[in-house]
């Protein structure tokens, strides 16, 4: 399975066991080579993802950005980010014992 396949599969969880006002879609997630998001933006640098695969024998790798400001015209508040960690705590649970 492909490294974007692993991170199609999480954000998938992420997307159906989301409880918190946090709003994810799987559909909104930027694949490498898309739009900003190419090796002409990261000055010839090792991308974290890529570093991380190579110290995990290909698991799941990859970032996450998560603003500090607005989340499709929702303001972010501590709260909401606390709960978008359970959020991500349980995806990551429902990942892993796929696995």
């Amino acid at each position: 399975m492909t490294g974007w396949r692993r991170q199609q599969q999480f954000g998938a969880i992420l997307e159906r066991v989301r409880c918190g006002p946090i709003p994810c879609a799987a559909a909104d997630h930027l694949p490498f080579g898309t739009a900003w998001n190419t090796a002409a933006n990261n000055d010839g640098r090792i991308l974290h993802a890529t570093w991380m695969l190579g110290q995990m024998n290909g698991g799941l790798a990859t970032c996450l950005e998560i603003p500090y400001a607005h989340v499709k015209a929702r303001a972010v508040s501590p709260d909401d980010g606390r709960m978008l960690g359970r959020d991500l705590a349980q995806a990551i649970r429902q990942y892993l014992q796929s696995q």
